[in-house]
């Protein structure tokens, strides 16, 4: 999913994987202490409203046995997925400040680093180019596999 198309709403487990990422490129260790609260206060959140659910759900269902009129329970889900949604979105809203307010910047800051890009929301990795030596490693391997299997 594109960033221009997301608008900014990510799902918990991106929002947390971001989090983490900020923590560890976070210049000074104060402020990436600061966002593992956070996203620690998330996990805590978004564990809470799982456990509320799944407690719904079970009502619905001995409410179903006994005959109730009740929404249904895509509608409930529906109801948690916002809820857990607010929560992601404002957290990461405010680890994203702390991150932007003190001046850390992955691209700035860690432009030749094998940990660019881990900001990015889509975590695509990048398809390794076969080079001259790969390709010449590749076929000696091989040859040695044939004669080996000669024997």
């Amino acid at each position: 999913m594109d960033s221009k198309d997301n608008k900014g709403n990510l799902e918990p487990h991106e929002a947390d994987k971001r989090m983490e990422n900020m923590a560890k490129l976070a210049k000074e260790a104060e402020h990436g202490i600061e966002i593992e609260r956070l996203r620690a206060e998330n996990k805590k959140e978004i564990q809470k409203n799982e456990n509320d659910r799944n407690k719904s759900k079970l009502h619905h269902s001995m409410g179903e046995r006994a005959r109730l009129h009740q929404q249904s329970v895509q509608e409930v889900d529906q109801i948690y997925d916002e809820k857990n949604q607010k929560v992601t979105q404002k957290t990461f809203i405010f680890a994203k400040g702390i991150y932007k307010e003190h001046g850390d910047s992955a691209s700035k800051n860690f432009s030749n680093s094998k940990l660019r890009g881990l900001l990015k929301h889509d975590f695509k990795e990048e398809k390794e180019t076969t080079t001259k030596q790969n390709k010449e490693l590749s076929d000696k391997f091989n040859k040695n596999k044939d004669v080996d299997m000669d024997k």
